[in-house]
C-alpha cells in the first residue's frame, strides 16, 4: 500500500484493509474515515508489528505507523488533522522519539493517538492558513 491512491475505489479500498490492520479505526464515524487519505499509512508485519504494540501498550495509546517522506497528501485528509494525538508526559514522549529515531532508516515513524479515539471539535487549521505570500509573489 505504497502508493498514492488516484481514484476513489483504491481509496475506499485501502481504508477497508487498514481498519483490519489498525482496528482502533473503527471507532471512527465512516463520514469521518472514508474523507481520510490512507496513502502514507504503513501496515506493520513481523518485528515492526510486535514493537508498535509493545509502544502501544508502554504509551497506554492507539499507535499509527506511517511513512516519514509520503507524497503531499491535502491538509483535511489527514488523520491528525481530525483526530487527537495522544498527550504524553516527558518520559513517554522520549520513548516515542527514540523509537521514531530508531527506524527513521526505514522511512516510518510512529504516531500516538488518545484511547479511545477522541475526533477534534473542529478540524486543525492549516499551518500556513494565517501566513501572507512573500511580496512580489
Amino acid at each position: 500500500m505504497n502508493r498514492p491512491y488516484r481514484y476513489r475505489y483504491q481509496r475506499t479500498e485501502a481504508l477497508e484493509h487498514f481498519r483490519s490492520v489498525y482496528p482502533f479505526l473503527q471507532e471512527l464515524p465512516d463520514p469521518v474515515y472514508f474523507s481520510l487519505d490512507p496513502s502514507d499509512w504503513y501496515e506493520p508485519q513481523g518485528i515492526i508489528e510486535r514493537l508498535s504494540m509493545e509502544l502501544a501498550a508502554k504509551l497506554n495509546a492507539h499507535i499509527l505507523i506511517a511513512h516519514r517522506f509520503a507524497d503531499h497528501i491535502p491538509w483535511h485528509r489527514q488523520l491528525e488533522t481530525n483526530v487527537a494525538t495522544a498527550t504524553l508526559p516527558e518520559p513517554q514522549r522520549a520513548l516515542l522519539a527514540e523509537y521514531n529515531d530508531s527506524f527513521a532508516d526505514l522511512g516510518i515513524h510512529f504516531v500516538a493517538y488518545t484511547k479511545p479515539l477522541k475526533l477534534r471539535k473542529k478540524p486543525l487549521e492549516h499551518p500556513m492558513v494565517h501566513c501572507e505570500p512573500p511580496e512580489g509573489y
